[in-house]
C-alpha cells in the first residue's frame, strides 16, 4: 500500500499497518510473547495465507510461536 508519507507499507487484510520488532534477531522466532504480544499483537494465521497481487509471495513464510500458534513473517522477520 502506498501511504501518505510516500513510502510503501505492508498492511493486513483490514488495512492495519504491519511492523517488525527489532528485538527479533532470529529468523522465524519472535521474542515478543506473554505480555509483549498484548501490546504488539503478532500476525497469526490459520490455513494458507494469501497475499496481494503486487506482493512476492516467496518473501513470506510462517513459523510456530511459543504458544503453538502460527505467525507470518516477511523475509524471515516476524510480523
Amino acid at each position: 500500500m502506498n501511504s501518505t508519507i510516500g513510502k510503501n507499507i505492508l498492511v493486513d487484510s483490514k488495512g492495519r499497518t504491519l511492523y517488525v520488532f527489532d528485538a527479533d534477531k532470529t529468523a522465524g522466532k519472535s521474542v515478543c510473547n506473554a505480555g509483549c504480544d498484548t501490546l504488539w499483537p503478532a500476525l497469526k494465521v490459520t490455513g494458507t495465507p494469501s497475499y496481494g497481487s503486487t506482493l512476492d509471495a516467496s518473501l513470506f513464510s510462517t513459523f510456530t510461536r511459543d504458544d503453538g500458534s502460527t505467525q507470518l513473517a516477511v523475509d524471515g522477520h516476524p510480523l
